[in-house]
Parts: structure tokens; sequence; C-alpha cells
């Protein structure tokens, strides 16, 4: 079981690591791409640090679901502010 998640977890780096690394370049300005791309990759990171914590304090003080519910919670509001988000 252990091999079949890690091979999700790589086929979901795959499909998402690229494509929003593509996304970023090509809004940025040529002359600043890299500069662009380490400030996303930064973003990513300091985001990383406090989700991992907020998720350890709810797996060891509450129960691992509610990892799980607060993790569909969120992406549920995310999914409404992207259906409610008009694109000019």
């Amino acid at each position: 079981m252990a091999w079949f998640l890690m091979g999700l977890l790589g086929l979901h780096m795959a499909l998402t690591d690229a494509t929003a690394r593509a996304l970023v370049s090509d809004f940025a300005p040529e002359e600043i791409r890299g500069t662009a791309l380490g400030v996303y990759y930064t973003g990513i990171g300091v985001a990383d640090l406090p989700a991992g914590l907020l998720a350890g304090f709810l797996w060891d003080t509450i129960s691992p679901s509610a990892v799980f519910f607060t993790g569909a919670g969120l992406a549920t509001v995310a999914l409404v502010i992207l259906l409610t988000v008009r694109l000019r």
C-alpha cells in the first residue's frame, strides 16, 4: 500500500508542480522570471510550515479525521471562491 501511495504522490507532484511553474513563468516578465519562481516557491515553503503545524496539532489533540475534515472544508471554501470570482 505504501508503494501505491508513493506512486500517487509522485503522479500528483508531476501533474501539479509543472503546471504551477508554467503558470508563474507565463505571467512573469521575461527579465524577472527566475525571481518570480523564487518568490512563488518561497511562498509555498512559508505556507507549508504553518499548515504542517496545524495538521500535526489537530492530529494530536483531536483526531486524524479532524485533519481530513479541515482539509475538505477548506477545499470546499476554495471551490466556492473559485466558482464565484469572475475573471476579467
